[in-house]
């Protein structure tokens, strides 16, 4: 059954120049990320999954991400920048997913030190707390607004980073589909936690670990499936739970949107292997269509040091690892299993450093690359 399943990630990536001050939509220069977009390699064989902007800006694994403000005929009329994403095509093994994006990372990085920028890891914009941009209400955007749902939460992600973890199985219908993400719903502010990285807010130390999942709780997602059935899609479009298929590799889709970025590549591996086992377990019961408001919020203040997070995600782990069964993913559980122990995450490690340097920037700066 293994066999049947592909991998893939979406990694944002924030960024600092090199004097340390971190970059954001207020002070990106939209020419030099443009430049290290064209040096970025073309592959071909990335267009049967690749989903390429209408506009012609999203053509490559790489596009600049960010806020797209439309004119009344639909055409760009002006585009804030908030960093990269780097999207990698799905595979059917984890390890050769983060060889490739590691290879796609460094190159990146070493595209971005022209330009005096580097990438750091952090998942909310650790200096600002609200987007002061405005959205001209025009017949396109409430056209824009029917299609896209979640239209009314874009201007809140220029200030939030996260990756997409993909996993997809053309064998699963559309129940099984939404039978996955209710099942991932629910036992979501079990999991994040081993992800957290977002424990800065306005410039100061946030009083918990992810004010991005604080913050995004009820604004945005956890889960996406992909589905074919207008039916289905029409049912539980409300909920934003639910994208329609555009192309033939999205068949089976899962898309996990609820992690912090992650530094560490054997956490991600851990990761994949805890959503594919929960995705093949049948034991744990519970589903629902978003994660409990109040239970995601005490799980972003205190993580594993709740004992109620801590216990749900020791179940939750129990579960994966016996569902894994012989799988060489069961093995990519023990970073986890080590987390959970010593309650530990990037947040925790940020906000000790933190202790320590006084500076936002001093830290960040020592978090520009992948460890693996």
């Amino acid at each position: 059954m293994l066999s049947k399943f592909y991998f893939g990630i979406e990694h944002e990536i924030p960024l600092l120049d090199l004097k340390n001050h971190f970059l954001d939509f207020t002070n990106l220069n939209i020419n030099s990320l443009t430049k290290v977009v064209e040096k970025f390699p073309i592959y071909m064989e990335d267009y049967s999954f690749l989903k390429i902007s209408r506009l012609g800006y999203k053509t490559k694994r790489l596009y600049i991400e960010g806020l797209e403000i439309f004119d009344q005929d639909g055409y760009l009329k002006k585009y804030h920048p908030k960093g990269f994403e780097l999207r990698m095509p799905p595979c059917n093994d984890i390890d050769f997913l983060f060889k490739n994006l590691l290879n796609d990372f460094f190159y990146v990085r070493q595209e971005l030190l022209k330009f005096k920028m580097r990438p750091t890891f952090i998942s909310f914009n650790p200096f600002r707390k609200k987007v002061n941009i405005r959205i001209s209400m025009n017949r396109y955007e409430k056209r824009f607004r029917e299609i896209y749902r979640d239209r009314h939460t874009h201007k809140f992600t220029l200030l939030s980073f996260g990756p997409d973890l993909n996993i997809a199985n053309d064998g699963f219908d559309d129940l099984d589909v939404i039978n996955i993400v209710q099942k991932l719903n629910f036992y979501t502010p079990f999991i994040v936690p081993f992800s957290y990285s977002s424990p800065f807010y306005g410039g100061k130390l946030w009083h918990g670990l992810s004010v991005r999942t604080f913050l995004r709780s009820r604004l945005r997602p956890a889960v996406v499936g992909v589905v074919v059935s207008d039916k289905i899609f029409n049912k539980f479009a409300d909920n934003l739970i639910v994208k329609k298929l555009i192309l033939p590799k999205q068949k089976g889709l899962i898309e996990y949107k609820a992690f912090d970025v992650v530094q560490d590549i054997k956490i991600y591996k851990g990761l994949f292997a805890l959503l594919l086992g929960i995705i093949m377990d049948t034991s744990l019961k519970g589903k629902s269509l978003w994660p409990d408001l109040k239970l995601i919020k005490l799980s972003s203040i205190y993580g594993f040091n709740d004992t109620f997070i801590y216990d749900g995600a020791f179940e939750v782990l129990v579960a994966a690892q016996k569902s894994l069964k012989s799988s060489k993913y069961k093995n990519y559980l023990k970073v986890l299993y080590n987390l959970l122990k010593e309650r530990l995450n990037l947040a925790v490690i940020l906000r000790n450093d933190f202790l320590k340097t006084k500076s936002i920037n001093k830290t960040l700066a020592k978090f520009s690359q992948f460890i693996f």
